[in-house]
């Protein structure tokens, strides 16, 4: 057995809340990456403590190697611990966190986690009788980089990544249960309405069952995937430094923050990522359909989009291969692809089985692949490319001139999406959106050669 921990406690920093001046409802923000320009001027003008001036500081004309984003970062959260505006707390801990929400039919949900660390493994590697890291979505260099630079300025972990377990028989869930009972050191309401609750467990045999019941298990990673590569890529800079270079194996680099949710939690809530295509060059709308016609099955739905919307949830509940098109001055279409025919795809041949289940996996390879000659790098190129979360809303863009089509799509089933994450097969971008976003700003987790990760 290893003499390090795989999910370890850990001391957080925290804002203080004990005298009331902060609201966290103020001082915490969306993950970097679904905040746009306007969201961070928004979040600059909350709270001048907004968690936005660590994750993603403005950028100036200005700036350079000695004065940037990064730098400003790091000096802010300096100033913020140095003022107490931040505290670390004594105990080593874990940090239960739930988020309880509604979606837009009206029904209620509450999904429970805990934030704690996990020690780094690459991809797909794990020591024996301990669990992988799985990913189920590719990275792009630029985030990797822009990130690895905040985590050299700033050392810590500054926005947990989203993991998730399978724990059928809900060992850990009962182990847990308890402790939500406990009033929270934090209950607020988000600007989308989502409940936010936290709480603090200092409880070394709690510690020491999750180790061995969830460092076992396999990691499949929901959200995050950049922050994950990126605390690799950390993890061996620091060990290139003097510093790191002679620190034990439970040194805090080599672990990083996680948020771990139980995959047969009822609480967990997977959306789908609906597509713009726009200004994509030479597109013929007619010689789409035709090539489209040679493969997939049509149905009009003059009646518009409320109808097609339907038709899809309903193919979607049965489990079929099926899309939404809807292409400028044209009555929408379902398309769908009965699995004999899709099964004699070429493009989809080499798949595992399990993986041509996922109708993103099947939209990127034959429709943008095959049928309208986009390479891989366009699938999240803006310049043709944009991705909507509501399905009315991506409608909306047919009234842009400069919209090709847009596709719109069913949510991946989370049993689809455990069968392509245990064949290893990494999945196009935006395949699943896991509703709400964790928030950032709850808890950091600070990083140094000294320091270590121990239960």
């Amino acid at each position: 057995m290893s003499p390090f921990p795989v999910i370890a406690p850990f001391r957080g920093l925290r804002y203080d809340l004990s005298s009331g001046a902060v609201d966290p409802a103020k001082v915490t923000a969306p993950p970097y990456d679904v905040i746009n320009d306007a969201g961070q001027q928004r979040l600059y003008e909350r709270d001048p403590h907004n968690v936005v001036r660590l994750i993603l500081g403005r950028q100036f004309p200005g700036d350079a190697e000695t004065d940037n984003r990064y730098t400003r970062a790091a000096a802010d959260l300096a100033a913020w611990v140095r003022d107490g505006v931040l505290r670390r707390d004594a105990e080593p801990s874990f940090y239960l966190y739930e988020q309880e929400f509604a979606l837009k039919d009206g029904a209620r949900h509450v999904r429970r986690g805990f934030l704690a660390l996990r020690r780094l493994e690459d991809f797909g590697k794990a020591e024996s009788g301990k669990g992988m890291i799985q990913p189920h979505e590719k990275t792009l260099a630029g985030p990797k980089a822009d990130r690895l630079l905040l985590m050299k300025s700033c050392h810590a972990n500054l926005s947990p990544i989203f993991s998730l377990y399978s724990d059928s028989e809900r060992i850990l869930g009962r182990l847990l249960a308890p402790h939500f009972q406990k009033p929270p050191l934090a209950d607020f309401a988000d600007e989308d309405d989502v409940r936010q609750r936290l709480w603090r467990v200092s409880d070394t045999e709690l510690f020491r069952k999750t180790d061995e019941i969830v460092g076992r298990k396999n990691l499949f990673i929901a959200d995050g995937h950049h922050r994950y590569e990126t605390a690799l890529a950390y993890r061996e800079w620091m060990r290139s430094r003097p510093e790191g270079a002679h620190a034990p194996e439970d040194a805090s680099f080599n672990y990083v923050l996680m948020f771990f949710s139980d995959m047969e939690d009822p609480g967990l809530v997977i959306l789908p990522t609906h597509r713009v295509l726009h200004d994509w060059p030479g597109f013929d709308a007619r010689a789409f359909k035709e090539k489209l016609a040679a493969l997939f099955g049509a149905t009009a739905f003059p009646e518009g989009d409320e109808a097609l919307l339907q038709a899809l949830k309903r193919e979607g509940a049965r489990g079929s291969q099926a899309f939404g098109l809807a292409l400028p001055g044209e009555a929408p279409v379902l398309l769908t692809l009965p699995r004999q025919r899709r099964d004699a795809i070429p493009a989809l041949r080499e798949v595992p089985a399990a993986s041509r289940a996922v109708d993103t996996l099947i939209l990127h390879r034959v429709i943008y692949r095959d049928l309208l000659g986009l390479k891989e790098e366009d699938d999240k190129d803006p310049r043709f490319m944009t991705f909507v979360k509501d399905a009315r809303e991506a409608l909306e863009a047919l009234k842009d001139a400069r919209t090709n089509a847009v596709f719109l799509l069913n949510t991946t089933p989370m049993n689809v999406l455990k069968g392509v994450v245990e064949t290893g097969m990494v999945l196009p971008p935006k395949t699943t959106f896991f509703y709400p976003k964790l928030l950032s700003g709850l808890v950091f987790n600070p990083l140094s050669a000294g320091e270590r990760a121990s239960i």
